[in-house]
């Protein structure tokens, strides 16, 4: 598998844009690769985003360098795939903990009308 690999450095102050960039990174999808950049699959979708992202980067003043990598040693894919699934394992709890309150409340409102 190819993977994106994504490497910043961003002023410190403001504070704004280094926030609003994480913010994108999460909205993205992408995962913090050993603390030094950020790795999402390579696909052309992926691709435009980190580009975008490299642009606005540069636009505050920030680096960015996007790599296109084969391997990620000394990782595994399954070892990256596993980075995902536990960066998002997190988020679908909450949303089946939403999901199985909502159903309850649900329930319960029915049976009383």
């Amino acid at each position: 598998m190819r993977w994106l690999t994504l490497l910043t450095t961003l002023p410190p102050t403001p504070t704004r844009h280094r926030v609003g960039v994480w913010r994108k990174l999460q909205r993205m999808g992408a995962v913090r690769l050993r603390g030094a950049g950020w790795i999402l699959p390579e696909t052309p979708e992926t691709t435009e985003l980190f580009q975008w992202l490299v642009q606005e980067i540069q636009s505050v003043r920030g680096e960015a360098t996007l790599l296109r990598v084969d391997r990620v040693e000394p990782m595994t894919d399954p070892e990256i795939a596993a980075l995902f699934h536990k960066a998002r394992s997190v988020e679908y709890q909450a949303v089946m903990q939403r999901t199985t309150a909502d159903r309850s409340r649900g329930s319960a409102a029915s049976s009383t009308v």
